[in-house]
């Protein structure tokens, strides 16, 4: 690879780190990146996951230090996400990718329409809520993630706030527990298929790593409002590359 190209892949890393800590969706970035620099698809998806898991485990320890994680509900999402991640690869298997990315989108646009109607979306902390909705709203995001193979950090945001009452900051923290266990499973299936450059995605990730801390600190500094506004802009972001794929 070219060495201005490899610089470009090691920022776009760190941007996806950066994103990924804060409100979600460095997968849209960074896996379209390294398709555009040489690599094939599978394997830019299953490197992908060793990315995301070296970020999610920097992402995790920097919210930990701030107390900004729900490991409660952390942990009721990620034993129904992790079961139903194998259902969504299963139906990305009989679907088509047109039709995978054309609904996604749609479901997000939809889900934008949701936080500009409600002002004060992700502002006010309105836990507890019950455990049942919190693991039915982990099936759906382990669907997601078997469905699109990453890129749902930010339908994991919305489900945490909608559905559990978090406020987007913490929100933004507990998330990454559950995708980091999400990318344990991930990266195990893909690694035992093959489809996982070790070397590069250990150099990314480092690179992600770096960026999930300056998202940790951005996400604090920013708080709740400007979180808002960010998960406004990458959600109508994620759902027009969906809608256009």
């Amino acid at each position: 690879m070219p060495e201005p190209l490899f610089v470009l892949l090691l920022l776009a890393s760190a941007l996806a780190g950066l994103l990924d800590a804060t409100v979600g969706g460095g997968g849209f970035i960074l896996i379209p990146f390294m398709v555009f620099t040489g690599s094939a698809i599978q394997l830019a998806i299953g490197t992908s996951r060793l990315i995301f898991l070296m970020d999610s485990f920097s992402a995790v320890v920097g919210h930990a230090r701030r107390g900004n994680i729900d490991y409660r509900l952390a942990l009721a999402y990620s034993i129904t996400s992790v079961a139903f991640v194998p259902v969504g690869a299963y139906v990305t298997a009989e679907a088509a990718p047109e039709t995978v990315s054309t609904v996604f989108g749609l479901f997000m646009l939809a889900m934008l329409a949701l936080v500009v109607w409600k002002p004060k979306f992700g502002l006010v902390d309105r836990r507890p809520t019950g455990v049942l909705p919190s693991l039915a709203a982990g099936s759906l995001i382990g669907f997601m993630i078997g469905l699109l193979g990453g890129g749902v950090g930010v339908l994991i945001i919305f489900a945490l706030v909608l559905v559990s009452g978090t406020t987007i900051l913490l929100a933004s923290g507990t998330s990454q527990v559950i995708v980091w266990l999400s990318n344990v499973v991930a990266l195990a299936a893909y690694y035992g298929r093959g489809l996982v450059d070790l070397r590069l995605g250990l150099i990314l990730g480092l690179a992600a790593l770096v960026g999930a801390q300056a998202g940790v600190v951005l996400a604090h500094r920013a708080g709740n409002r400007l979180l808002r506004i960010l998960l406004i802009a990458l959600t109508l972001a994620s759902a027009v590359k969906l809608l256009l794929a």
